[in-house]
């Protein structure tokens, strides 16, 4: 039983400690927080909506996305 555990407990990190593509801090929305590090990782905004209900956060348009658009 414990190596089962351990594994899951190992399997269970590795997921939470996955990292994101590149891309997902390059899309349209974002949550942004009082720590002050936005999370780009939105196509729509009620994907945005959605992650930050409930958590205190609010969502802004990426600045990145709204240059590239104006060129």
């Amino acid at each position: 039983m414990r190596p089962i555990l351990i594994a899951l407990v190992a399997a269970s990190a590795a997921m939470l400690a996955g990292t994101e593509p590149g891309s997902a801090q390059d899309r349209r929305w974002c949550t942004q927080s009082r720590s002050g590090f936005p999370i780009c990782a939105y196509d729509t905004f009620e994907q945005c909506r959605a992650a930050a209900s409930g958590t205190g956060a609010y969502c802004t348009e990426n600045p990145s996305w709204i240059r590239r658009r104006k060129n």
